[in-house]
């Protein structure tokens, strides 16, 4: 069970909105996309 302030949330696994978070996250710091380029900077 995953509560928030006793709240039930949900059974504790990650939903369709949060894996497509992830997976745009992962993508934009890997380098593995042309989205938002702009933010990344190159770390030496």
């Amino acid at each position: 069970m995953v509560a928030v302030d006793q709240l039930l949330v949900t059974d504790g696994k990650p939903g369709a909105i949060t894996r497509r978070l992830q997976a745009a996250y992962e993508a934009s710091v890997r380098g593995t996309t042309d989205a938002h380029v702009e933010w990344r900077r190159p770390v030496t």
